[in-house]
């Protein structure tokens, strides 16, 4: 159906709000996917480095006094058990500030990792996890951002019968 082209305005408003009202459901997408899949592809020894996956809104974690970072939830060496109780914790820590996350208020979600190793870890230094696997992390959320991205404007053109 064509529409005249007074209805352009109201056209573009419409879909301007449709959009503004995606975009917290879409941010908590991305940044549950990111996290939990950061949190899951971290090697575990000692089980800190996987707990260190901080979700925190308005600044970074360790932008102050936790600079250092925070003890394992569950900690142990050698991990067995105890690394499945580790990404449960960071998990349930991230998805508790992601869930509480709204566009309107909040500026940026923050996913950080402040152990000193992280780094070393992230190059390859365990045979756990392969070389490079934050950004393998975020390769993963980038896909499930433009899957999630493509089917809004789906619904959206569908909605608005456009």
């Amino acid at each position: 159906m064509v529409r005249p082209f007074s209805d352009l305005p109201s056209a573009i408003n419409a879909l301007a709000l449709e959009v503004k009202k995606s975009e917290t459901p879409l941010v908590r997408l991305v940044a549950t996917v990111l996290d939990e899949t950061l949190i899951r592809g971290t090697p575990v020894d000692t089980g800190r480095a996987r707990s260190n996956w901080i979700v925190t809104k308005g600044s970074p974690f360790g932008s102050g006094p936790d600079k250092g970072g925070i003890f394992p939830y569950a900690p142990g060496m050698k991990l067995g058990i105890t690394e499945t109780a580790n990404a449960a914790a960071a998990i349930a820590q991230g998805r508790k500030v992601i869930q509480s996350f709204n566009a309107a208020i909040d500026k940026a979600i923050y996913i950080t990792n402040n152990v000193i190793y992280i780094g070393v870890l992230d190059t390859g230094h365990s045979r756990q996890a392969p070389t490079g696997f934050t950004k393998i992390a975020i390769g993963r959320t980038d896909l499930a951002m433009r899957q999630t991205i493509r089917k809004l404007a789906k619904d959206i053109k569908r909605r608005l019968k456009l």
